[in-house]
């Protein structure tokens, strides 16, 4: 698995995909500059377990980051806020500083300034949601 590195963005992603009648969830961690798959999780709900899971996966734990700094890029999913606050909430506790900022994203069009800068990233994680589902449903999962 490849981890985050300082000063990448990286993305957040959720998709889902029906398994024998049954929807699981695939979260994904992105990084647009290397374009690689820095860490997934399959779950079966969208809430701030599996959230927290995927950036411990990518990141590490907090007291024993693989970076000082890092930056989602997400769309609107409020799991994600609850994982960052807790993620930097205990890196904090262990005595260091936030490591992650979020980012958001929410719709098709550029509504607020942070959208209109971080555009492209959603652009970037549709994509990969689309081959994702793809490759995978021919499969069955």
């Amino acid at each position: 698995m490849i981890s985050a590195q300082a000063d990448d963005r990286i993305n957040y992603s959720v998709s889902y995909i029906k398994v024998n009648r049954v929807t699981r969830y695939t979260w994904f961690i992105i990084s647009k500059m290397r374009r690689i798959i820095c860490g997934w999780n399959l779950s079966e709900t969208q809430g701030a377990g599996p959230a927290l899971a995927l950036i411990h996966n990518c990141y590490s734990p907090p007291e024993a980051p693989k970076c000082s700094t890092g930056e989602l890029i997400t769309n609107g999913l409020p799991s994600y806020d609850s994982a960052v606050v807790a993620y930097n909430t205990a890196a904090i506790k262990k005595g260091g500083s936030d490591i992650l900022t979020k980012r958001t994203v929410i719709g098709l069009k550029n509504l607020d300034p942070e959208s209109e800068i971080y555009h492209e990233y959603k652009q970037f994680v549709e994509r990969l949601n689309r081959t994702y589902k793809f490759h995978t449903r021919p499969r069955a999962g």
